[in-house]
Formats: structure tokens, C-alpha cells, sequence
């Protein structure tokens, strides 16, 4: 949604504004993206090849058996 508002914003201004605004749509892509980026990379979790996309409960769950050793 974020991203759609912003590639909406920027159509309108490049569509009113011209040229000038083009750097600064430029600008808002990359920190809309940035963000964007940032947001996900708290879900997503390494572990072995496959990427693994994890809700808050599972990352929870997956923090709680890295701290507990269950092989005793």
C-alpha cells in the first residue's frame, strides 16, 4: 500500500511538475524501499537454503529453542 501510494504521488507530480521533480521522486522511492526493506528483514529468517518468512510467534518460538538447549 505504502509503496502504490507513493509510485501514485510520484506519477502525479512528474505529470504536473516535470523534470524538477523527478529527483525527488527518486528520493522517495529509495527511502520508501529502504523502509520497505527494513520492515521485512525482521520477518525473514536465514536458516539453511530456503528462505523462511516467520510471523512474530514463530520468530518468538524459533528465539526460544536457540536460547534452550533441548538435546540433554
Amino acid at each position: 500500500m505504502l509503496i502504490l501510494g507513493g509510485t501514485l504521488m510520484s506519477v502525479f507530480v512528474v505529470f504536473f511538475a516535470k523534470a524538477p521533480a523527478i529527483v525527488g521522486i527518486l528520493v522517495i522511492l529509495i527511502f520508501t524501499s529502504i523502509a520497505v526493506f527494513n520492515g521485512w528483514k525482521g520477518y525473514v529468517e536465514l536458516k539453511g537454503n530456503p528462505i523462511m518468512i516467520l510471523t512474530p510467534s514463530q520468530m518468538v518460538v524459533a528465539r526460544l529453542s536457540d536460547i534452550v538447549d533441548t538435546n540433554d
